[in-house]
């Protein structure tokens, strides 16, 4: 603790600490003479910041063992604000009850800036990339529509490869591009309200290409259910289309993949069953990584570009909602989301 670049301290359960290292004296620009002890961290903070980790934090760090976020603290005599990442495990007594909280704050300035940087890359050249393939589906077009002269059958079969091709990275383009926009913080929504069963048969459309090569057929519990939802209906169907189409590829051959709904609270929570493999405990989370594929995805070589999970968990956050996944390995999963009732 006392060599770690992070700061580490112990605090009450009022953030006034009893123990602070040399890094979060130096994190916090305090004076050199000073101990460290006594040091109301909440002085660091906003008054917003305050009120989630006094209000939601600790009691989360109380019942799950620990709490981790990302906020700004201003140190002492700077007038920029910096993000850390902050870490809250609990202390407790003989009693198992909660007295004392330690907390580890990481600086992410650093990463922050390269974050930023990485994002502003991938939108730029996602951009660059996009009207490139525009162009060359323009000349696939023109070749496969005989405006540019006849072909032969074995000129149009190349024709037709060339055009899935550019297709297909179109669509990894545009994955990129979305992926950009989100972490970005530059993406629009058209909020509308709509029924959701409605939104299922649209979606079970699209995905019907990839199903019929497995024979996966995709069964709407929804439809008739009079569910409507407040969000945006070209996203929402983003959303969908990603999961079913998971579904179709990873689901068992000649398998049901039910989508089903039900409203609570405010929200409807939208699931999506296969019979697949399921995924193991420690990939639960990973697989909403970007370009992050499953073990069992590399294994089986299905394709994918790794972003489609991690672009549905950001579409639906943008709209209020969280999405998760429950597995286990051999009895398939169901990744269910959630949306604002209308």
């Amino acid at each position: 603790m006392e060599t770690t670049l992070d700061l580490v301290a112990i605090t009450d359960l009022n953030s006034v600490t009893t123990y602070l290292n040399p890094a979060g004296r130096q994190i916090l620009n305090l004076d050199d003479d000073s101990s460290g002890i006594g040091v109301d961290l909440k002085n660091f903070m906003t008054e917003k910041e305050v009120d989630a980790i006094l209000n939601f934090g600790l009691p989360q760090a109380e019942s799950l063992g620990g709490w981790q976020t990302e906020i700004q603290i201003r140190p002492t005599g700077v007038d920029e604000p910096i993000p850390v990442e902050i870490l809250l495990v609990p202390v407790r007594n003989q009693s198992g009850e909660m007295n004392a909280v330690n907390v580890f704050m990481r600086d992410l300035l650093e990463r922050e800036a390269l974050q930023t940087e990485r994002r502003e890359f991938v939108s730029a050249v996602s951009h660059e990339l996009r009207t490139s393939l525009t162009s060359m589906r323009m000349y696939t077009d023109l070749l496969d529509t005989g405006d540019v002269g006849e072909l032969t059958e074995q000129q149009k079969l190349v024709v037709n490869n060339l055009k899935s091709t550019v297709g297909r990275l179109t669509r990894m383009v545009d994955d990129l591009n979305v992926v950009s926009l989100l972490e970005l913080g530059r993406f629009g929504l058209n909020i509308d309200e709509f029924d959701l069963g409605d939104l299922v048969d649209s979606a079970k459309v699209s995905c019907q290409p990839v199903c019929d090569e497995r024979g996966v057929t995709i069964v709407n519990e929804v439809s008739g259910s009079d569910l409507k939802v407040s969000a945006d209906r070209g996203r929402t169907h983003q959303i969908l289309v990603n999961l079913l189409n998971n579904a179709g590829k990873y689901g068992d051959e000649n398998s049901e993949v039910i989508v089903a709904a039900a409203a609570d609270s405010g929200f409807v929570t939208i699931s999506v069953t296969d019979s697949g493999p399921g995924i193991a405990d420690e990939e639960l989370e990973r697989i909403f990584e970007n370009f992050y594929r499953s073990t069992d995805a590399r294994i089986s070589r299905v394709s994918g570009s790794g972003l489609g999970l991690s672009i549905a968990r950001g579409l639906v956050e943008a709209q209020g909602g969280k999405l998760w996944v429950e597995s286990v390995v051999g009895s398939g999963s169901t990744f269910s989301f959630t949306l604002p009732i209308a």
